[in-house]
């Protein structure tokens, strides 16, 4: 195919480069038509993730470094149209060609077409594998490609690799093509927080013209910044080679490589510094928290996996202890009539001691109000935090043994081309490539290697740093959940021991309780005894029988009609009041109106232990944090 043929060829494919990586937009395939037909699947399916679909929207910034030129030239294209007479413009392509695409933000969609994106790639007849790369962006919710760093080349400097040469645009078809896809550590200016980035670079290099052309794509406009500053440096490294302009452009290009590299590097350093600074503070408390008995737990004769043994109260003489724990009254002395019992009853009931009662009280009014050491000085936010962090170093040192498999693998292919590379291909003659050049390749890519070589060591370093912070932090989870375990079942000893202690008391109650039933039994009978007698004597005294002084023989007393209307006007209406007064009374208690407010539990729900409804009926109980 000769240079006239290359270019019509090349001019159709840009009228189809909507198809791109299709076969037919590529002067020269070097992939099966099924990984080809893949790519294309691909750009169908999460097109509109990746890039804007709205063609307003589009910005793409582009530098250019013409012949004479000692400065950048930058224009922003804004449509495919403007897109498309920017390139072909009927003129030879720039020396140096920096294509900057970005995105509002890290999960955004790009800041740049689906169409114009391939019409790019289309033009300069990239590698298809560039693709790869950019699938990681797009709109997404959450990361993609799980940290993922990858390096890949297609040089076309062999005779069966090389591309058409075209030369109205001054491409030889001899070229340098390397796709990367890169991470690194930025720091939010807005929270301060970091978070891992991702770029994908793509460079191609002819050998022969020094043509270059370059293609970012980043989340921010962070790496045009960069380049910016270094734009000196990088106009300096041709300035240094003005007898071999294509020497100097391609120190040029590896300046640009050397601080996408840097950027890759440089922040590392400072996360993970941050990283320990976060999680220290919580490692040193479980390092130095008091592990030892501190005595706040006072049962000496419980044993930890034995079950808790109320004790039985001293017998009663009322009370029969039995298996299960319930009290079962024996048969009343009164209902056997013996008088000498109820006497021995009564003056038991009256002597009785409750200082057993006051003292179970007492003691689980101090059990309320223990606390463990630990409480307010290690709690499950800092476990939780030791979690998220080892999640976060976790991702970081995938993170850095990826990109430094990524770099490791550029710098074996630029020291394959030092070492023998240029050596073995044959580009002398006819594309004016000689000796010279290629020394002078050599020499600007010694630097390169050393300094590409340094930022692999610093990031090897750095995951070193990364690994043992993890071990440091695997430990301090460890000592953590054996603390917080410890401290679990401190407080499930306390909230045991309250429990016995309530039930004892509870105990106590029905001990007192089953004796104060027992003697209101025996008021009740000698009540009972008295109360006919009583009410008797009290008619008789009241005047409405009255007795003659001279029998009479049809009755001895007279009954006083009147003086009955009166008793009973008065003890009826006093009777009620006194009813209505002890119901009024009742209604008004406040214990009272508490149990009537308060909700029914219905019998299939779970009935709470003793410890917790002394919880709920002691406010200043609080359970250990």
């Amino acid at each position: 195919m000769d240079e006239f043929d290359a270019y019509d060829r090349l001019m159709q494919t840009c009228r189809e480069a909507h198809r791109y990586p299709h076969h037919a937009t590529l002067l020269k395939r070097n992939y099966p038509r099924t990984v080809l037909d893949d790519y294309v699947y691909r750009l169908e399916k999460d097109g509109q993730q990746i890039f804007s679909i709205d063609d307003s929207k589009a910005r793409v910034k582009c530098w250019d470094i013409l012949p004479g030129d000692k400065a950048f030239t930058s224009t922003t294209l804004r449509s495919s149209s403007g897109l498309r007479s920017y390139l072909i413009r009927g003129q030879k392509d720039p020396w140096f060609r920096l294509v900057f695409v970005e995105s509002d933000h890290s999960r955004a969609s790009l800041n740049c077409t689906k169409h114009m994106f391939l019409f790019f790639l289309t033009y300069e007849q990239a590698d298809p594998a560039i693709l790869d790369n950019i699938f990681a962006f797009g709109e997404s919710e959450i990361a993609v490609d799980a940290c993922l760093s990858q390096y890949r080349y297609d040089d076309t400097l062999s005779l069966s690799a090389r591309q058409p040469a075209i030369i109205a645009l001054g491409r030889s078809g001899l070229q340098i093509r390397e796709t990367m896809l890169l991470r690194g550590v930025e720091r939010n200016p807005s929270n301060k927080k970091w978070f891992i980035r991702q770029m994908a670079l793509y460079f191609s290099f002819d050998v022969v013209t020094g043509k270059t052309f370059f293609i970012t794509v980043k989340g921010n406009d962070f790496m045009q910044h960069r380049i910016a500053e270094d734009s000196a440096d990088i106009l300096a490294a041709k300035a240094s080679h003005e007898g071999d302009d294509v020497v100097g452009l391609f120190e040029m290009a590896l300046v640009i490589l050397l601080s996408s590299v840097r950027w890759c590097e440089e922040g590392w350093r400072w996360y993970i510094r941050d990283v320990d600074k976060d999680i220290r503070p919580t490692l040193v408390k479980a390092r130095t928290a008091p592990i030892h008995n501190p005595g706040w737990v006072s049962t000496p004769n419980f044993v930890p996996g034995s079950r808790l043994r109320i004790p039985t109260p001293p017998p009663d003489p009322f009370l029969t202890p039995a298996a299960t724990g319930v009290f079962k009254a024996k048969p009343d002395p009164i209902r056997n009539g013996s008088l000498a019992q109820i006497w021995h009853r009564c003056k038991d009931y009256f002597a009785t001691d409750s200082s057993h009662g006051r003292t179970n009280v007492r003691k689980a009014e101090e059990m309320t109000h223990r606390v463990s050491p630990l409480s307010g000085m290690f709690d499950y936010k800092d476990l939780q935090k030791l979690h998220v962090s080892g999640q976060e170093i976790e991702e970081a040192i995938l993170t850095i043994g990826l990109l430094v498999g990524a770099l490791r693998a550029l710098a074996e292919r630029h020291q394959d081309l030092v070492d023998y590379g240029w050596d073995n291909m044959d580009l002398t003659g006819s594309t004016g490539l000689g000796e010279n050049r290629i020394r002078g390749f050599k020499t600007a890519a010694r630097p390169f290697l050393t300094k590409l070589k340094t930022s692999i060591k610093s990031l090897e370093a750095k995951g070193d740093q990364l690994v043992s912070l993890q071990k440091m932090l695997q430990e301090g989870k460890t000592l953590s959940d054996r603390l917080m375990r410890v401290e679990d079942l401190k407080a499930n000893r306390m909230h045991a021991e309250h429990g016995r202690e309530s039930a004892l008391t509870m105990q106590d109650i029905a001990h007192r309780t089953e004796q104060e039933t027992s003697s209101m039994r025996v008021l009740t009978v000698v009540a009972l005894a008295f109360l006919p007698a009583t009410f008797v004597a009290s008619f008789f005294q009241s005047g409405i029988l009255e007795w003659r002084e001279t029998p009479d023989i049809t009755s001895p007393w007279n009954f006083r009609l009147d003086a009955f209307k009166l008793y009973v006007s008065i003890c009826v209406p006093m009777t009620v009041v006194t009813f209505a007064l002890w119901f009024l009374a009742s209604v008004r208690n406040p214990r009272l109106r508490q149990n009537a407010s308060r909700p029914e539990v219905s019998s299939d729900e779970p009935r709470k232990g003793a410890w917790m409804s002394t919880v709920h009926r002691n406010p200043s109980f609080s359970l250990p944090t």
